[in-house]
């Protein structure tokens, strides 16, 4: 006896052979969501305007005698089953180079963006290095300095070593963060209300 391997074309025959098999296996009604069409139910909340033939394993020639692999779905259910795109505007976007356009110069702003970023912390950094590098070599050498001849100073260096200004405000953020009472290794102190900067005596 030859078994029935279900594999045959579905033709309109065989949609009309599985809607009666499911619906009177299942009932006249959504598989899924157990709603049933309009002429069926007079509450609007039941209604589906149609049920359709699914198969289970998503095998349209997988047509097996004992209906196994038909269920009838309504149309909202087969479409979430099925996972259907959204239907596509075959209108042209007029709009579209303007777009990638957009698109592309938003990516190049934002690289130019984070490479200046970049820059101006390694500036920062370098900045901050070499004055650290000259207050350590002015305290060394004259053990306290007067912070305002230090910041003078420091401006001076910068612009003879790269060639570019830089403010005294930024030099004494630097000089803020070394003179920290808690972890600093510098301390501020005052002699005829003058600051001046020495070695921590904590050290």
């Amino acid at each position: 006896m030859t078994r029935d391997t279900g594999i045959r074309p579905y033709t309109p025959a065989i949609r009309e052979e599985a809607y009666l098999l499911c619906a009177k296996r299942d009932g006249h009604k959504c598989k899924n969501c157990k709603r049933v069409p309009a002429k069926q139910v007079k509450n609007p909340e039941l209604e589906v305007p149609y049920l359709t033939v699914d198969h289970i394993d998503g095998n349209e020639n997988n047509n097996p005698a004992d209906s196994l692999n038909w269920q009838l779905l309504c149309q909202s259910c087969n479409n979430k089953k099925r996972k259907m795109p959204a239907k596509r505007d075959t209108k042209p976007d007029k709009f579209a180079r303007y777009k990638q356009y957009r698109a592309l110069h938003e990516r190049v702003s934002m690289s130019e963006v984070t490479g200046a970023i970049s820059r101006e912390m390694d500036k920062n950094d370098r900045a901050e290095m070499e004055f650290r590098r000259f207050t350590e070599e002015a305290v060394a050498s004259l053990s306290e300095v007067k912070e305002s001849v230090l910041l003078d100073a420091g401006a001076m260096n910068h612009l003879r070593k790269f060639k570019e200004n830089i403010s005294q405000a930024t030099l004494a953020r630097y000089l803020a963060k070394w003179c920290n009472p808690i972890n600093g290794d510098y301390e501020r102190f005052k002699i005829d209300e003058r600051q001046h900067i020495r070695r921590s005596r904590d050290e």
